[in-house]
C-alpha cells in the first residue's frame, strides 16, 4: 500500500508549515525530552519514488532523481507545503545520488544508473539550471553528504567497483579526501549535530552496520555508539538540537518503522514508530522541530507520499 493512501494518517494529523532554512542544530542537555512525533501528508510526487536526494534552501525544498518502477528519473521537484512543481532536471537519470547546501546553492553529488558518476553539479533557485561545479577522484553512488560550515562532506558510497571508506570535503578549493572510515560503507544516513557528522548504519561488505560514528573535521571519524540493529538505507536529519533517525532496510525487502531521537548527551532514544515501514528515502530537517519526509521504499513497492513530521515534548 502507497503511503500517500493510507488510512492510518488519519489519527496523526497535523497543521502544515511552509519549509524554512534549518538553523545550525545543537545539542542541548537541558532542552525538553523529546517524547514522540506526528506525521500529516501534504501531497505526492508525481511517480512513486525511491533512492532520491533532497535539500532546502531558499524556503523550499528540493528533490533530485531517484528510481522509479520504469528505472532511473532525471526530475527535479521543489517542494512549498509539500506540493510538487517541476524545477529541471538532471543532466541525466540518477539513484542513490545526494545533496546538500553550500552557500546559496544546493549541490547535487554522485549517484548513477548502471555505472556510478563521479560529478558534482551546482543548482541555484534563481535559475532553477544545474551547471558542472567539481568532480571526485573516483566515481559515486550510494553516498552521503552533510554541510559543515563553509564546506560540504561526502561519506562513503560505491565506485562500481569497490565500498567508499573515503571522506571528502568539497568547497569552491575543490575536492579532497580528509578522512577514512573503518571500513567501507554504502547508503549510510548522515546529519550534522554541533559541528560534528553522524553516520548511523550502512551497508559494508560484511553485512549491514549497526555502528554510530562521528566525524568532526580535523579530528577524524570515531565510532560512539550502536543501533539496535543493522540497517542501510535509514533517514537522518537535524531537529530540535539532536538528529532524528528513522527506518531502515534490516533484511532485502524487510524495511524498519522504529523513529529514534539522538544526542550527544543522551545518545539513541527510541521515541515511536511509522505506520508503515520505510527506507531509502529522503528527510529534511525544516528547523526547530519540523521535517519533511519524501517518497522512499515500503518493502517491495515504492511510495509517493510527502509528509510533514513533527516532534511532540
Amino acid at each position: 500500500m502507497r503511503l500517500a493512501r493510507a488510512a492510518w494518517l488519519l489519527p496523526l494529523l497535523l497543521s502544515a508549515c511552509a519549509p524554512a532554512a534549518p538553523p545550525a542544530a545543537r545539542a542541548d542537555p537541558a532542552a525538553p525530552a523529546v517524547t514522540g512525533l506526528r506525521l500529516r501528508h501534504l501531497g505526492d510526487l508525481p511517480v512513486p519514488t525511491d533512492r532520491l536526494a533532497a535539500a532546502a534552501l531558499g524556503g523550499a525544498v528540493y528533490v533530485f532523481g531517484g528510481l522509479e518502477d520504469r528505472g532511473s528519473t532525471a526530475a527535479i521537484y521543489r517542494l512549498r507545503g509539500g506540493r510538487p512543481a517541476p524545477a529541471g532536471s538532471l543532466p541525466a537519470p540518477l539513484h542513490d545520488l545526494a545533496a546538500a547546501v553550500l552557500g546559496r546553492r544546493i549541490l547535487v553529488l554522485g549517484g548513477g544508473q548502471t555505472l556510478s558518476s563521479a560529478g558534482i553539479l551546482s543548482y541555484r533557485e534563481e535559475s532553477a539550471a544545474l551547471s558542472p561545479y567539481l568532480t571526485f577522484p573516483t566515481p559515486l553512488s550510494d553516498l552521503a553528504a552533510v554541510t559543515l560550515g563553509g564546506s560540504v562532506y561526502a561519506f562513503g558510497g560505491y565506485t562500481g567497483q569497490v565500498f567508499s571508506d573515503r571522506v571528502y570535503r568539497v568547497s569552491a578549493a575543490g575536492v579532497a579526501q580528509v578522512a577514512t572510515l573503518p571500513q567501507g560503507l554504502r547508503y549510510t544516513a548522515a546529519a550534522a549535530l554541533d559541528g560534528s557528522a553522524y553516520l548511523f548504519g550502512g551497508l559494508t561488505v560484511r553485512g549491514r552496520s549497526r555502528a554510530i560514528y562521528r566525524f568532526t573535521p580535523g579530528r577524524g571519524v570515531a565510532r560512539v555508539g550502536s543501533l539496535p540493529v543493522g540497517a542501510a538505507g535509514m533517514l537522518a536529519a537535524p531537529a530540535d538540537g539532536g538528529i532524528v533517525v528513522l527506518g531502515g532496510e534490516s533484511q532485502p525487502n524487510q524495511d524498519l518503522a522504529d523513529v529514534y531521537f539522538f544526542t550527544r548527551a543522551r545518545g539513541l532514544r527510541r521515541i515511536g514508530a511509522l505506520p508503515r515501514p520505510l527506507a531509502y528515502a529522503a528527510l529534511v530537517g525544516l528547523g526547530g522541530g519540523r521535517l519533511l519526509v519524501v517518497g522512499g521504499e515500503e518493502g517491495t513497492a515504492r511510495a509517493s507520499g510527502v509528509y510533514a513530521l513533527t516532534l511532540l515534548h
